[in-house]
């Protein structure tokens, strides 16, 4: 963000130096409290050591207000984020050998950049803390930042089933680290762990065991998004903060692919982004021919009319939702469905 000729003369020489942690900590509130997300590790880096070197804070501060990326953003409301119109059907669903040629594209960085030391574990959760190698003690905080959300949703799956929780047949999509498998496995869930990274998957087994669980949790590493179809069926399917990082035609799919996974009765918990602000469009042949897709953490969307498109071909329906992110840059929803009877 920080450019010289931008700063005023009077306010170019440098000030007393930060120290490291004071510094990461201003440039992180700075790209979520302005920008409205987490920071890119090139801008998070060029940043930070711009304050540690002694560069203004109110030079980095101006940046962020006059930089283009924010002036785009503020032009969408929040109120607007909810209506985005459903993508065209040739947008969304299309030939298997098109979901694959999009999200072989989309993987380059989750399967390269993202499965560094370094990086494994801020792409789960990307923030500064993880941004870079763990201890195992570091590890097991990592992982217990996935608790709360282990239990909201065994707790909200007992309350509109009335099944138990233990031994109940769970699929994590985009299982990662093992930050959300772990948590249910260790309340007496069966986990299938599912990923495209062997990296992630890797580190999830090393976690398991790490947290005596390894033998509650069967881990899948997928090549393809047709892979899926290889994954046993599921009591509880549940994905969080993963299928906003595939394009909208490889959401679509596989949203549809985790939703006939579920057994009679099962229940899905799927988080998805339904919005994003300064989204200049989709369409295949366009993000096939960008020559910058898939080099970065990406995020997609699709709207809620395609969502609604997607259970009715799965043969279910969304029974709650809930806003899970809203601000004036993105809108997201974790989505509950439910196979009709009979479907």
């Amino acid at each position: 963000m920080i450019d010289d000729s931008e700063v005023p003369a009077d306010s170019r020489e440098p000030t007393a130096t930060m120290q490291r942690p004071e510094a990461q900590e201003i440039v992180t509130l700075l790209y979520r409290g302005m920008l409205g997300r987490e920071p890119d590790p090139d801008g998070f880096r060029k940043n930070v050591d711009a304050l540690v070197a002694g560069h203004p804070v109110a030079s980095l501060v101006r940046s962020f207000v006059e930089s283009p990326e924010l002036a785009g953003k503020q032009r969408l409301l929040r109120p607007n984020l909810t209506g985005f119109p459903a993508f065209p059907d040739r947008d969304v669903f299309v030939e298997p050998a098109v979901v694959d040629a999009l999200f072989t594209k989309t993987a380059t960085y989750w399967r390269n950049t993202a499965s560094k030391p370094e990086e494994i574990y801020w792409s789960v959760l990307t923030e500064a803390r993880w941004n870079r190698a763990l201890t195992a003690a570091d590890r097991r905080d990592f992982v217990r930042t996935g608790a709360a959300y282990a239990d909201r949703v065994l707790g909200e799956f007992v309350r509109r089933t009335g099944r138990p929780a233990a031994g109940l047949r769970c699929l994590d999509f985009g299982c990662g680290v093992g930050r959300l498998a772990i948590n249910f496995a260790m309340r007496g869930a069966e986990v299938r762990a599912v990923d495209f990274s062997s990296a992630h998957v890797a580190e999830l087994r090393a976690n398991a065991d790490l947290h005596g669980c390894a033998d509650k949790i069967s881990t899948w590493l997928l090549q393809m998004p047709a892979d899926l179809d290889t994954v046993p069926t599921a009591d509880l399917v549940y994905s969080l903060v993963a299928l906003q990082h595939n394009t909208p035609t490889v959401i679509a799919y596989v949203m549809e692919s985790l939703l006939r996974h579920l057994e009679p009765g099962g229940l899905a918990f799927l988080h998805v982004t339904l919005a994003k602000a300064g989204y200049t469009g989709f369409t295949v042949d366009g993000y096939l021919r960008d020559p910058v897709a898939g080099t970065t953490m990406e995020v997609h969307f699709l709207p809620r009319t395609n969502i609604e498109q997607v259970a009715q071909r799965a043969g279910c329906e969304v029974v709650a939702s809930n806003c899970v992110g809203g601000n004036y840059y993105a809108y997201s929803e974790e989505l509950i469905f439910r196979r009709r009877d009979g479907a």
